[in-house]
């Protein structure tokens, strides 16, 4: 205006804070010229991030210059500050020795973040694959994360490194390091190979399993390597070795899986004296810490008075406590001769069983189970087949199904 003064106008009527504001002309002196401030940005727009009120805004810092020099020059910001979500004023005041003043405004917008995930590159193919000599990486098997933002993953590298096209890693988004590549030192003797049943604890220990090379046989090359990441991983268990608890010695070791700090996996032990084929599978775990045995066929099923297990097939599954879903037939149990059994080792209980009430299907009874699955809370679901009923119009066209005893 006239007399200098600055207009700030606000809040408006949507009760939104709006700035209209008039540079201010400066008071003149005797000398007749106010300082001159230049370099004053242009509106800036930042966004919060996820989670975050506020965010940081930077500027190149104007300059004031005058004929009978500067004697004030001030800001109510300066550039690296902390500003709320919204419209903030920065403005810039100068004064010279004649007492002229000068006023430069600009406007920082700090805006919400949209609603949504917020995803951060672990690994990127044609990146470097640590671990390796020149190789970088081509693709990627499925990733696991833990509590603690530690990713592991299994993929395959270029040829840059010929000791071998595979490996596992694990890391975050700023480092990835390798827990082991194939080609490289197993054990006295032996290499890693192919790698399956990539997993990372709660407790940052890395576990998959591996079909060795090297001074192996057919009946010897896959093991289950669990530790914490990088070198050494110590074998957990190996075909061919003694398997704990049985009296017996592994002959195939299935998928394994992980909990909060242990791994478990299904296996077939070799049917030489004393195992027969009446008992040669089971589950080993670390539950307890050393790799001990949950369930094995022919030992008795608590939950069930009179049954024993039976054949313990080679897919389960494990929450972080440790408590695993699994699927085992029956011996001594009358016709209901296949379960799903849940819990922690020494205490499974049945959470579904053959011609068991389906529910919500007017009567219909379970037949078979294909697949089992058990939650953070211990609730199970289940992939199962119903027992065809003419009178309850259950068919092949209908009798496939999922269910979960969540709640009840």
């Amino acid at each position: 205006q006239d007399d200098g003064k600055i207009v700030i106008v606000g809040p408006g009527g949507s009760g939104e804070t709006r700035f209209a504001v008039v540079r201010y002309e400066g008071f003149l002196d005797a000398d007749g010229e106010k300082p001159v401030i230049a370099g004053i940005p242009d509106d800036i727009v930042v966004q919060a991030d996820p989670g975050n009120t506020t965010a940081v805004a930077t500027w190149e810092e104007p300059t004031a210059n005058d004929n009978v020099g500067v004697t004030s020059f001030t800001s109510n910001f300066s550039p690296g500050d902390a500003f709320p979500i919204g419209e903030t004023v920065v403005f810039y005041t100068a004064e010279d020795a004649a007492g002229n003043r000068s006023l430069a405004v600009f406007l920082i917008t700090v805006e919400q973040p949209e609603a949504g995930f917020f995803l951060d590159p672990i690994s990127i193919r044609t990146d470097p694959a640590p671990g390796t000599v020149g190789s970088t990486f081509r693709t990627y098997q499925r990733a696991f994360i833990n509590e603690n933002d530690l990713v592991a993953f299994g993929g395959s590298v270029t040829d840059g490194d010929s000791s071998g096209s595979s490996g596992v890693w694990f890391g975050d988004v700023d480092s990835v390091d390798a827990a082991a590549v194939e080609g490289k030192a197993a054990g006295p003797g032996v290499n890693y190979g192919i790698f399956t049943s990539v997993n990372i604890t709660d407790a940052d220990a890395v576990s998959f399993n591996t079909q060795m090379t090297g001074a192996v046989t057919s009946t010897t090359d896959v093991a289950h390597f669990a530790g914490f990441g990088g070198s050494p991983l110590g074998s957990q268990a190996r075909e061919g070795n003694a398997a704990p608890g049985s009296g017996g010695n592994f002959k195939a070791i299935h998928a394994s899986v992980a909990g909060s700090s242990m791994t478990a996996f299904p296996a077939h032990l070799d049917i030489t004296a004393p195992i027969t084929a009446q008992s040669d599978t089971g589950i080993w775990s670390t539950h307890s810490g050393a790799l001990t045995l949950a369930a094995w066929e022919g030992q008795d099923v608590p939950a069930i008075p009179g049954a024993r297990y039976g054949h313990i097939t080679a897919s389960m599954t494990m929450n972080k406590t440790g408590e695993m879903a699994f699927i085992a037939s029956l011996a001594g149990a009358g016709g209901a001769n296949v379960a799903v059994f849940t819990g922690l080792p020494g205490a499974f209980d049945v959470a579904f069983r053959r011609d068991g009430l389906a529910p919500d299907t007017g009567g219909a009874t379970f037949r078979l189970f294909a697949a089992a699955a058990i939650g953070g809370a211990g609730d199970t679901a289940v992939f199962a087949n119903l027992n065809n009923s003419a009178s309850l119009g259950v068919s092949s066209a209908n009798n496939d199904g999922i269910w979960t005893n969540i709640g009840g």
